[in-house]
């Protein structure tokens, strides 16, 4: 994860705009690299994992971000 990026939960219009990214299926399939292979990946994986219900475009950059360290 990028220093100095805070992530905050989105408001309710935020999260229906970026309905169309399958953001709970990326996080939970890196919960899974984080916990067997990849310690070290924990800790963004922690960060994108607390906003699974209310993720916006900062969170979907995240997580793109964190698919390209693969």
């Amino acid at each position: 994860m990028d220093p100095g990026v805070q992530l905050l939960p989105e408001t309710a219009e935020d999260s229906f705009k970026v309905k169309d990214f399958p953001y709970t299926s990326v996080v939970s399939k890196c919960m899974y690299l984080a916990t067997c292979t990849w310690p070290d990946i924990t800790y963004t994986v922690h960060e994108l994992a607390r906003f699974m219900a209310s993720y916006g475009p900062s969170h979907i950059a995240a997580a793109k971000h964190l698919l390209q360290y693969f």
